[in-house]
């Protein structure tokens, strides 16, 4: 039987709440075949991870993917992070005429195999 996205929400804002591990209301992961089961679906498509992401916000979480389990945090949890300064950003900042630059320099593969 399929949960709601509302339902399963719901369920992963319980077990944030809950007591385990020997902590309370702390991040937690849960794989992708717990998520799936607990959803009651065949397969975790984005549709149903978006729908579950946006009810599960409404409770404050928000559900982190990644390739092999989903975290369930608050944004309070995620306190250690680094800004990254303007000065950095400027290196990395996309420059059309450089990108333009570039792709008149790059070697055409017909040009070496005449060559």
């Amino acid at each position: 039987m399929v949960h709601s996205a509302t339902a399963t929400a719901l369920s992963l804002s319980k077990l944030y709440e809950d007591t385990f591990a020997g902590d309370l209301e702390e991040p937690f992961r849960i794989t992708w075949p717990e998520l799936r089961m607990m959803a009651g679906v065949p397969k975790l498509t984005d549709t149903v991870i978006t729908e579950i992401s946006a009810d599960l916000s409404e409770h404050n979480l928000f559900l982190l993917p990644f390739n092999n389990f989903f975290l369930v945090a608050r944004e309070r949890d995620i306190r250690k992070y680094r800004r990254v300064p303007g000065r950095l950003l400027e290196q990395f900042m996309f420059d059309a005429d450089e990108a333009r630059e570039i792709e008149d320099c790059e070697v055409n593969d017909e040009d070496v195999e005449s060559a």
